[in-house]
């Protein structure tokens, strides 16, 4: 299954960059996102990338990062429940994108950039609040 890019603001998309760090490390963990997200995120299905434009390897620590390198060696898609599952099983994701798709609606992307930051484009503005509100460095 081929899942389409999430476009960008030309088509109401909105990109928040999160930007929180503790104890030197960034403080987003992709299991906590799709979390916030809710029920949207596990019926949606999920294509894994590397970040191609800085970097062309995905990259992940934890037991779960071996599979989810595989997955974008690949340019896989799975499940939200899948994702969850695998998100569960990873300490970090260094660099990597993930894009989501609700039925045909290619409604967000999560991108981790080299440990800095997480960037979220999303044009569902309850998926973008709730970010917003469990993170402290948020950025537009």
């Amino acid at each position: 299954m081929r899942v389409p890019k999430v476009a960008d603001k030309a088509y109401g998309m909105t990109t928040i960059r999160i930007c929180d760090i503790d104890n030197g490390a960034l403080a987003v963990q992709l299991r906590d996102v799709l979390d916030l997200l809710g029920p949207r995120a596990l019926r949606s299905a999920w294509a894994i990338a590397p970040v191609a434009s800085e970097r062309p390897e995905f990259d992940a620590s934890g037991p779960g990062a071996e599979t989810l390198q595989a997955l974008s060696s690949a340019r896989a898609t799975v499940s939200g429940l899948e994702l969850a599952a695998l998100a569960g099983d990873t300490t970090q994701i260094i660099w990597g994108l993930f894009s989501g798709v609700d039925v045909a609606d290619a409604w967000i992307t999560i991108r981790f950039v080299d440990s800095t930051f997480c960037e979220i484009t999303s044009g569902d503005p309850a998926a973008l609040d709730a970010i917003r509100t469990r993170y402290k460095d948020v950025r537009t």
